[in-house]
């Protein structure tokens, strides 16, 4: 099943934001916060098909190999959307991907946000100040 929080991303160039449910992934490794996107978010952002200035393009090992993807540095500002909680906003890079169809945040950014995946085969999770039993539950799958 996997874990899925909804999130609210803001882009830090602009006006634009969105509200989606994210996949918390600890197999997507990175030294810093990354969220990927797909092409359908990224043009909600207003990233998409025309790249900001700011756009670089990040080599990603992936398990079919290295691919080359468009990225906004310190591009998101990203915060989990959850019940009783204040949100904590962390700064992320975003990625565009035009082969996944879920936004997913990696491990480091799955970590500053103090998400604990709790049973990923049920689709738990807590904050890492709460009880890990029973943990949330994962929200829906949101396709782009």
């Amino acid at each position: 099943m996997g874990v899925r929080v909804q999130v609210r991303a803001e882009s830090s160039l602009g006006p634009f934001w969105l509200e989606s449910a994210a996949v918390a992934n600890s197999g997507f490794e990175s030294d810093e916060p990354v969220c990927s996107l797909p092409a359908a978010a990224a043009e909600r952002l207003g990233w998409w098909p025309n790249l900001p200035p700011q756009a670089v393009i990040y080599p990603f090992l992936t398990y079919g190999g290295t691919v080359n993807v468009p990225a906004i540095p310190s591009g998101l500002r990203v915060r989990v959307l959850a019940p009783g909680r204040a949100p904590k906003e962390v700064l992320a890079t975003a990625v565009i991907s035009t082969t996944d169809n879920e936004i997913v945040l990696n491990d480091g950014l799955v970590a500053e946000l103090s998400i604990v995946l709790v049973d990923t085969r049920r689709g738990t999770w807590c904050f890492r100040d709460e009880p890990m039993t029973p943990g949330r539950p994962s929200e829906p799958a949101q396709y782009w």
